[in-house]
């Protein structure tokens, strides 16, 4: 790989690039995240898959029935979802998936990165059955799985929130039996100790579900989600 400076609007001489950062430094995040960015947008440049979304930023953003308005609404095509690292990819076919897949490996390719096929996954997302897909990365086919957790929130190929739900209460009694030994059977704290770390152990749980029962809206769900409740 070669590198050059520019300044100013001017370049100095092509150099090339033998080390990277030292392991732990501050600056590889950095640098990384500014490097895959740059990878992203290779693929991108001339991308015309997505999926289209329509939304709206006056208020009730859950309330799914205002999105059904013919005014008020704007409308978005998105292509991938990243942070750090993680990448995913979106597509409403798989043709347009796979054009993807295949711009995405010749950018790593050109710019020196090897892609983990073990950890790269393709989902199919339809909430009337489920398609079967063939995504190759290069001579690779991916495995097709039929849920996934990105960033901590776990998408099924149902469109549905019962394994997100079961997730965050499985989280949720695993935080508390951790305290159990240490703070709520401990008799070296003061009951009011223990009761403020239960109280505030509980409010992000308690939020989360607020919001996760107004967008499923499934009777069933909500003795699931009494569960997280002060």
């Amino acid at each position: 790989m070669q590198c050059c400076v520019a300044l100013d609007g001017e370049q100095s001489e092509f150099f090339p690039v033998t080390c990277g950062v030292n392991q732990g430094c501050v600056l590889a995040p950095t640098l990384f995240a500014l490097y895959f960015a740059v990878v992203v947008r290779e693929v991108l440049q001339t991308s015309v898959e997505g999926v289209r979304i329509r939304f709206r930023t006056n208020g009730r953003l859950f309330n799914l029935a205002r999105l059904k308005a013919c005014t008020k609404v704007s409308y978005a095509m998105i292509t991938e979802i990243m942070y750090a690292d993680d990448l995913c990819f979106l597509a409403e076919t798989p043709d347009g998936l796979q054009q993807l897949m295949s711009r995405f490996h010749q950018a790593c390719c050109k710019f020196g990165l090897k892609i983990n096929v073990k950890k790269t996954e393709v989902m199919s997302t339809d909430m009337h059955g489920h398609e079967t897909l063939s995504i190759k990365l290069g001579e690779d086919v991916l495995q097709q799985v039929d849920k996934f957790c990105y960033l901590g929130s776990t998408i099924t190929s149902k469109c549905d929130l019962d394994a997100e739900i079961n997730s965050r209460i499985g989280t949720a009694a695993a935080v508390f039996g951790k305290l159990c030994s240490k703070v709520f059977r401990s008799h070296d704290l003061k009951l009011a100790t223990k009761t403020i770390v239960g109280t505030n152990s509980k409010s992000s749980p308690h939020k989360s579900e607020n919001v996760i029962s107004e967008i499923s809206g499934k009777q069933a769900d909500k003795p699931l989600l009494d569960v997280l409740k002060p």
